[in-house]
């Protein structure tokens, strides 16, 4: 070439090639045949029912592997090991009452990877606004005392938005 620019400067065309393509199938299979879901929620006791009967059991009886931060014993940084996490998982599901900040970042970042968020919340949390980043997601809502109603529901949309996990269902709502 005469060493003058051969596109345009304002040109963001791009070329897949057949081993691109390839890696893009890869990436793709590696997400579908995961075996878990992520879960990004407070770790305060107030929490402590919505996780033991609303979100772990629909997670289970829907075939998958409930994976929380505080829950698993690990021996690396938590910022990397909570992304890795959300990159090895199926989909997340993230607990936005008060518009949580590290919630709200985690799904963020699954959101990046073309990842499925399932969206909880607190009724009173909704009805008194969710923050303006957020609430335009279709949120389950929950009140204390009613965790395993949304057990059901969750469950169901764990079905309807990802279908039924690898494992064996635990049997609670089939």
């Amino acid at each position: 070439l005469d060493g003058k620019r051969q596109d345009k400067a304002n040109d963001l065309s791009f070329r897949l090639t057949l081993a691109g393509w390839r890696r893009v199938g890869e990436l793709e299979a590696q997400g579908k045949s995961a075996r878990g879901a992520f879960i990004a929620m407070p770790f305060k006791p107030e929490f402590d029912g919505l996780w033991s009967s609303g979100i772990k059991p629909a997670i289970e009886a829907a075939g998958w592997q409930a994976v929380r931060a505080d829950k698993t014993e690990h021996n690396q940084r938590i910022d990397d090991w909570i992304l890795n996490q959300i990159q090895a998982s199926r989909f997340v599901i993230v607990e936005s009452t008060g518009s949580n900040p590290g919630a709200c970042f985690e799904a963020g970042y699954a959101l990046g990877l073309r990842k499925p968020v399932l969206w909880v919340a607190q009724k009173a949390s909704v009805n008194d606004g969710l923050h303006f980043d957020i609430r335009q997601y279709n949120h389950l809502t929950w009140t204390e005392g009613g965790e395993s109603d949304l057990q059901q529901r969750l469950q169901e949309r764990i079905l309807n938005t990802v279908g039924q996990g690898p494992g064996k269902p635990s049997g609670l709502n089939p």
